[in-house]
């Protein structure tokens, strides 16, 4: 290999590489975009609603004060 066939495939890869990375800027922010449509504005509309009950209920009342542990068992 001479040096012209390894400066033109480094530049080669540098430009494909620049490429890369502006598509996957777009990719990220189509996924951080939320865009409502009908198929998941239910499921907004639930988690909204869920959101709204758990800061009703304040702290020690949503039942998940103990989540993730075992419950006690008090034997006599």
């Amino acid at each position: 290999m001479d040096m012209t066939h390894i400066e033109r495939s480094t530049q080669l890869r540098h430009k494909a590489s620049r490429h890369m990375e502006s598509s996957r800027q777009k990719k990220e922010k189509r996924k951080t975009k939320e865009n409502i449509t009908h198929r998941n504005e239910d499921r907004q509309e639930k988690n909204e609603r869920q959101l709204d009950g758990t800061r009703k209920e304040g702290p020690g009342q949503s039942g998940l004060e103990n989540a993730g542990q075992w419950p006690m068992f008090h034997s006599e």
